[in-house]
């Protein structure tokens, strides 16, 4: 495990491969162990950096509202600390909205970026922020779920996130290895590891307002 100075806080990473660099971002609620099934396939070409974002994983947990900007201004940090002068980018839910910001903010930073099951920036505001209070009710049940049982948390929300077909599947073989990469019982394991506290939750959740409001 490794750790970079970077905007003021300790960023934890990984980097796997060698190569043109790619950067991973996360999502919500989310740690760098979530690209679990990506970075091996990535690692045969590409330097592959994966990192947990403020607030979540191994990385520093400022007990500060959050922003976009921040969020953006970490990877940044993490590019400098790296000695990385240009990178693909690939972000997914949140972390596709933060690529966005990144892309916006240093342009010259980004090669190529991916974004994954995310959203776009709304500009001129309006927006509905309802679905702010929906994020974080649903993983402040999760989170608690999750203390009394990972994998039925896990198997409940994978209903949701998975292929229909994929998800009985893993519902009916727990321990089956998945590309030889996961099972589900390895993946509801390291949900119950470094978890998000409610403050975390609701610190992550404030850019996602700021994201379609501003």
């Amino acid at each position: 495990m490794n750790y970079a100075d970077g905007n003021g806080i300790k960023i934890c990473y990984e980097i796997h491969g060698d190569g043109y660099p790619v950067i991973l971002v996360h999502g919500f609620g989310s740690k760098k162990e979530a690209w679990v099934a990506q970075t091996s396939p990535l690692a045969e070409r590409f330097k592959v950096i994966a990192f947990d974002n403020r607030g979540a994983g191994k990385s520093d947990r400022p007990e500060e509202p959050y922003k976009m900007e921040m969020y953006a201004d970490d990877i940044r940090g993490l590019m400098d600390y790296l000695r990385i002068d240009k990178a693909h980018i690939i972000g997914w839910s949140l972390g596709g909205m933060i690529v966005q910001i990144f892309l916006l903010k240093y342009p010259d930073l980004a090669d190529k970026a991916v974004l994954i099951n995310t959203s776009y920036k709304s500009f001129g505001g309006g927006g509905d922020t309802s679905f702010r209070e929906m994020y974080v009710r649903r993983r402040l049940e999760e989170l608690e779920e999750n203390k009394k049982d990972p994998l039925a948390t896990f198997l409940k929300s994978a209903r949701a996130s998975y292929h229909y077909e994929s998800s009985k599947e893993m519902e009916a073989n727990t321990k089956k290895e998945f590309f030889g990469l996961w099972s589900v019982e390895d993946v509801a394991k390291e949900r119950t590891i470094d978890p998000q506290t409610p403050r975390d939750i609701e610190n992550q959740a404030g850019p996602l307002e700021d994201f379609y409001t501003c």
